[in-house]
């Protein structure tokens, strides 16, 4: 299902208890990697084959930084103005952040 404001959700036709599995991905479905680093090379490995991909599917509902018509980057501090950041500062954690997120 799809919201108005283009998040996605699914819901369960029967109630659940604390236990039980709503989901079960195999990890051969999943894009992995032991650091940050390694996941963003991958990512950008598996968008560059485009259609190649077998993640093809999941690559083409990923947000990108083109077009800047996506309303999830306003979410992140990364692309905040410098007023809201001073607004948030915190002794200089974020921009460091900021500054490791860009290598």
């Amino acid at each position: 299902n799809e919201r108005s404001d283009g998040r996605r959700y699914t819901t369960a036709k029967v109630d659940l208890d604390n236990t039980s599995d709503i989901l079960q991905i195999p990890i051969s479905a999943c894009i992995t990697s032991d650091s940050l680093d390694g996941l963003a090379e991958r990512l950008a490995y598996e968008r560059k084959l485009e259609s190649k991909s077998e993640f093809a599917p999941y690559m083409d509902v990923l947000p990108t930084l083109e077009g800047g018509d996506n309303p999830y980057l306003a979410t992140l501090p990364r692309f905040w103005e410098s007023k809201r950041l001073e607004r948030v500062a915190d002794s200089g954690q974020l921009e460091r952040r900021m500054m490791n997120d860009e290598r």
